[in-house]
């Protein structure tokens, strides 16, 4: 591509001009303004200026105000670079366009200075909205219609309506089967959301009317068939799995107790009339072709499965064709209900949206006299950030760029930096305009190729490790051009104690051996690694630029996710650095948000002391833990604060959410209590934003409870979508801070120095499930489309295009620096997957540390010279000087004196764990599950199909006792979706468990109890849940003895017992104890009587189940009239849930203390205890 000369370009015809990042994009876009101000004589309302953004908008405003000025200055002075106070540079490039335009520049650049409040300079949707308010005659739409910013309710609206009228009325199977793809109506929308997005996208596949009656003919007759054939082949099928060699025995395949369930699941099938709607996807490893691609290493190359698994392929296929077309049908009837119910509403309603504006807008241009007339209004139309653009919109720029043939339409931006595609940006479109312009006759493509921003080496780096590359951004039309250095920054400029750093210092990581790390492993290493680094910079007397030293503001911090932000915050405080993060996210997801919730709960109930206690313990009150105890023990406090609590309330109800507020802000002393400086100022701009928020949704719709429903709906949906700007969190003073930025946020920015930590973090470069979406392009037509049920050639094309993107915005992160760049690096789980590493490596992961050294210093051995670095976590960066001496001058580490004393604890209060654990642990609550010496397993040793892959340690088993202690009974676990979704993210559970963990809970309260019955059923009134007890202990050393215990409680003699039983329920009269075991024994035929005797004995559970008999005899005796132990009470049942499945009988313990142990224990409690249910 020919370079660009910006005072040589045509001002006529179609032009697109390439910019490379920090070659003067904006500088060429103002210059091109001046040129048709003073050249062509247009006036500055008649050139129309886009660009996506209002701050864009802003900057562009301001940069070509100043060019205006500038131009005018030299032209007043009568071109006297001097007077003017430019630079010769600047007074060549003014005098050459001032000697090209006709007589009267001076004149048109006063005009164009005076009228510069009239530019029409401004966003892509301001300017479409401008036009339908200014042509709605012409382009025949209505006149007083209303512009929707927001129309997320709407979609939630209309979804929740077709979401009842859709699922609720499906039976058991078909509910189970919908649910199992979409947890609500919000997930349904999420997938939906993509194709509303891409509005010129072409959906596929497309249903045939008759589709669905065709596949479940076809599944029907391969059932019957398969059903037929498993009676007579299944003994030899059953041979074959448990015996056959060559099959691998891992424990998601052919493992003999997966083989078991296997075998339980295929004959549950054949006796099955009608197939069930949901199989279980154990199913498929009966699929003969995928036991061919699972067998073990050097077998049998003749092999062969039996007969019926090739028959069961052809069942197999015809199923999963059946669901594919089911959940397709869904989608495609769910994307029809929601664009039509929301143009329906929309047009109810007089309101239009953003989308909204370019659709009807690209309409009406279809009429010659529209696009004829904008044309004519404006003369030249210059679009910026061009990558970033669209299908509709590029041809609403064509239909008024194109109508005149004096009209200049000139495109400009870097396609190498499109990275907006999850807004519906488009990098095709840019592809589609490039080609058109080529083929114009009066089209010409130019690219811009000297960087005014960063210095020769930074930019060789680039150069280098892009331009080795062939096709390193992946498309045809997306070459890269190397750039040369303009020689405005230098890389002698930043010196750390006379030496000048490379352009990539790759920090490596340490490993353990020859193991990768883990990516959490790692994400900890390199903050603090860079963290650490980025203190020694900063030290006195250490670095330089330009003979200045270096500020915190000339660093940058680029990441990737909110998550890793808050990670490098975390780290850099730790380093007693402050920092901010220059973040794009709505002020709905902090902690903020989250405590006047909590307040405003509060407030709508002051009487409730459990609300009121939540709010005090927010840091609007800053209430410490021995002031909230105090208030629970005394009702004066108490009383106090429920007092403080309806004052507010009646402040808020006279005179609004905002008042109240601010005079909360002021009587609590918020200011003065949110801690460092650094910190607090984050957190009262939070709270003071939040403020205005709730005053500006309160006065459009009044109402206490409408307000706090209105703040839970925005808090849930601020992290699932785009936040509008007026709900981002507004930045504090950044002046002397280190800079935390995304890599998208940090686009059309510059810094002195940037740190990437997690350039090694492979995001979005996941193959798409065929079950989900994919969007791709034609590559022919470069057409969009979207395919609900990608084949393997469409995931193909979507993932090429995702592996762009992820290159496109590693060379935005990699050209922000001005002088350098630090880089964490190494051998790190799917690091091979990085545009990075495709880059440095190949898509490989280098077999060791010298390995990858050598990848990278390749970039050494060129004519560049030395531009790579490799830094391994020994070696020290900075050599010692005086900067580096006294940042290690460190004093010795502060530590708590160690307590030698003795506290006389007076009054004991014990539970069965702390008899267990040690007097350490007798003030901890009564947990059945003492923490276990074992590892859980990871994420990848989880398949989320078997309960033994279950997490395991105390964690797992709080959450299993929490779904078994939140479940209705009387209901099938699989309708009770939200509470088990709550559950598994509240204990940090990977969420895809939700699928597997409902019929294996209904199979645990399936299970038939010795003597009593199942817990399937139990009516409510039959049971008491996490009942609590306590009850007074008066000869606590003789209560060891008997139990069996080492008396651990020093001089204590007497105290206070206390515990919670899981259940207790009522089955014919008589009272039965259950306690949940979640120890992991082994596999599902592991818990044997044997087995679970032994872990009784091992954790001393005859200790646990003898106090909970005490504490619900002393309870029963008090209670129940002509109470006898042994006529009613029924025992105790210990439920290892992990081992139970109806019929097994294993995971079952049952024990019925003897009369006699009770009465002892009783006697030796004293008095009759305090039972409280």
């Amino acid at each position: 591509m020919q370079a660009l000369d910006p005072l040589r370009l045509p001002l006529a015809g179609r032009l697109l001009l390439e910019a490379s990042a920090g070659t003067g994009k904006t500088w060429t876009l103002s210059l091109l303004v001046l040129r048709l101000v003073v050249e062509r004589s247009l006036e500055i309302d008649h050139i129309l200026v886009l660009t996506y953004t209002r701050a864009a908008t802003a900057e562009l405003k301001s940069r070509i105000r100043a060019r205006l000025r500038q131009a005018q200055r030299f032209w007043q002075s009568g071109q006297d670079a001097a007077a003017a106070g430019l630079d010769a540079e600047t007074a060549q490039v003014l005098n050459q366009i001032l000697a090209q335009g006709p007589p009267g520049a001076g004149r048109r650049l006063d005009a164009a200075v005076s009228r510069m409040d009239e530019a029409a300079i401004t966003t892509i949707h301001g300017f479409c909205q401008k036009v339908l308010q200014e042509q709605a005659f012409e382009a025949g739409l209505p006149f007083d219609q209303d512009l929707l910013v927001d129309e997320s309710g709407l979609r939630e609206e209309i979804m929740a309506d077709f979401w009842r009228s859709r699922f609720y009325p499906l039976g058991p199977e078909e509910s189970a089967m919908v649910a199992s793809w979409w947890d609500g109506p919000q997930a349904l929308l999420r997938e939906l959301e993509r194709s509303l997005a891409v509005a010129d996208a072409d959906i596929r596949p497309q249903l045939a009317p008759d589709a669905r009656e065709r596949s479940l003919t076809a599944v029907r007759e391969s059932h019957a068939s398969v059903a037929a054939k498993w009676q007579k082949q299944g003994g030899e099928v059953r041979a074959f799995l448990a015996g056959n060699k060559a099959l691998s025995r891992d424990r998601t395949l052919y493992r003999q107790d997966n083989v078991a369930r296997l075998v339980a699941d295929m004959e549950a099938l054949a006796a099955n009339n009608d197939f069930p709607r949901l199989l279980p996807e154990r199913l498929k490893l009966l699929d003969a072709g995928f036991m061919h691609r699972h067998l073990r290493k050097n077998h049998d190359p003749d092999w062969q499965a039996p007969p019926f698994c090739k028959d069961f392929a052809v069942f197999w296929q015809a199923y999963q064709e059946l669901m594919h077309t089911w959940r397709l049908g869904w989608l495609l009837a769910a994307r029809h209900d929601l664009k039509d119910g929301l143009a329906r509403k929309k047009q109810e309603q007089r309101r239009f949206g953003y989308d909204d504006l370019l659709i009807r807008v690209e309409q009406a241009l279809r009429q010659p006299a529209l696009a004829a007339a904008l044309g004519e209004r404006f003369p030249a139309v210059l679009v910026d950030e061009f990558q970033d653009t669209d299908p509709v919109q590029y041809r609403i720029f064509t239909a008024i760029g194109s109508t005149p043939e004096h009209q200049l339409f000139c495109m400009i931006g870097d396609p190498k930096q499109a990275i907006y595609s999850f807004r519906g940006g488009d990098i095709f479109t840019y592809l589609r305009a490039k080609q058109d312009t080529e083929k114009s006759v009066a089209g010409a493509c130019r690219t811009m190729n000297t960087n005014y921003r960063s210095a020769p080496g930074a930019i060789a780096l680039v150069n280098t490790l892009f331009g080795r590359n062939e096709r390193p951004f992946g498309f045809s039309g997306m070459d890269f051009y190397p750039v040369e250095p303009a020689g405005r920054a230098q890389d002698a400029d930043l010196q750390v104690q006379g030496t000048a750093f490379l352009p990539l210092n790759l920090l490596l990581l340490p490993n353990a051996g020859q193991k990768a790390l883990t990516k959490t492993e790692a994400a900890v290493a390199a903050a603090q690694r860079c963290a650490a680094l980025i203190r020694r910079l900063l030290a006195p007397g250490g670095v330089c630029i330009k003979n200045r030293p270096l500020a915190s503001g000339d660093i940058a911090v680029l990441v990737q996710s909110h998550r890793q932000a808050e990670q490098m915050k975390a780290a850099l405080m730790a380093e007693g650095l402050a920092s901010v993060y220059a973040l794009k996210q709505s002020v709905f997801t902090s902690p903020e948000a989250e405590e006047l919730s909590t307040l405003l709960a509060a407030l709508m109930d002051p009487a409730d002391r459990a609300l009121a206690v939540a709010a005090f313990a927010t840091s609007l009150f800053g209430s410490t833990a021995r002031e909230l105890y105090a208030a629970r023990q005394q009702s004066a406090l108490a009383d106090e604060g429920a007092r403080k609590l309806h004052e507010y309330r009646i402040r808020w109800q006279q005179y609004g959410v905002g008042p109240m507020l601010y005079r909360l802000f002021a009587q609590e002393k918020l200011s003065a209590r949110l801690g460092s400086p650094a910190k607090g100022e984050r957190r009262l701009t939070n709270f003071l934003h939040l403020a205005e928020l709730l005053h500006e949704a309160e006065c459009a719709a009044p109402g206490m409870e409408r307000l706090l429903r209105w703040l839970g709906r925005e808090r849930q949906e601020a992290g699932n979508s785009e936040s509008r700007d007026e709900r981002l969190m507004r930045l504090e003073s950044d002046e002397h801070l280190v800079r935390i930025s995304t890599w998208h946020s940090a686009k059309g920015l510059e810094y002195p120095i940037v740190f990437l930590p997690f350039l090694w973090d492979a995001r979005g470069r996941t193959r798409a499930d065929a079950t989900l979406s994919a969007l791709f392009h034609d590559r022919k037509t470069l057409r969009a489309s979207l395919s609900f049920h990608a084949t393997s050639a469409e995931q193909d094309l979507a993932q090429e295009e995702e592996d762009s993107e992820q290159m496109r915005l590693l060379y935005v992160a990699l050209t922000r620096a001005i002088y350098c760049t630090f880089a964490c690096w190494g051998r790190i789980s799917d690091m091979e997957q990085t545009a990075m590493a495709r880059l440095l490596h190949q898509d490989r992961k280098p077999d060791d540390d010298s390995a990858l050294m050598t990848d990278c210093n390749r970039l050494n051995a060129t004519e560049a010279g030395q531009l790579v670095r490799c830094i391994r976590p020994e070696e020290a960066l900075l050599a010692e000087g005086a900067g580096a001496n006294e940042i290690s001058a460190e004093a010795a580490p502060l530590a708590a004196r160690p307590f030698t004393g003795v506290i006389g604890l007076g009054y004991l209060n014990c539970s069965y764990s702390g008899m267990v654990a040690g007097l350490d642990a007798l003030a901890a609550g009564d947990r059945d599950e003492v923490p276990l010496p074992e590892t859980s397993p990871g994420p990848e040793a989880q398949d989320f199909i078997h309960i033994d892959t279950f997490p395991r340690g105390p964690q797992a088993g709080s959450c299993l006792h929490s779904l078994l202690e939140q479940l209705d009974f009387t209901r099938p676990a699989a309708a009770q979706a939200e509470v088990l979704g709550q559950v598994l993210e509240r204990f940090g559970v990977d969420p895809r468990w939700a699928g597997a963990l409902p019929g294996w809970l209904d199979g645990v309260l399936a299970t038939h109890l010795p003597d009593s019955r199942m817990l399937a059923g139990l009516p409510p009134q039959d049971s008491w849940r996490e009942l609590k007890f306590w009850f007074p202990v008066q000869a606590y050393p003789r209560l060891c003895t008997v139990l069996g215990l080492p008396h651990m409680g020093g001089r204590h003699a007497q105290g206070l017992m206390t515990g919670a039983m899981d259940l207790v329920f009522r089955h014919e009269g008589r009272f039965y104890i259950v306690d949940y075991k979640s120890n992991h024994l082994g596999g599902q035929t592991a818990y044997t009587a044997a087995a679970m005797q032994a872990s009784m004995t091992q954790h001393q559970y005859q200790v646990q189940y003898r106090i909970y008999t005490l504490a619900l005899h002393r309870l029963l005796r008090s209670r129940l009239a002509g109470y006898a132990y042994e006529r009613d009470f029924g025992g105790v049942y210990y439920l290892f849930v992990r081992g139970m499945r109806p019929g097994s009988g294993q995971g079952i313990f049952h024990v019925r203390p003897e009369i006699g142990d009770i009465a002892r224990l009783d006697a030796l409690c004293g008095e009759a205890g305090h039972e409280r249910r």
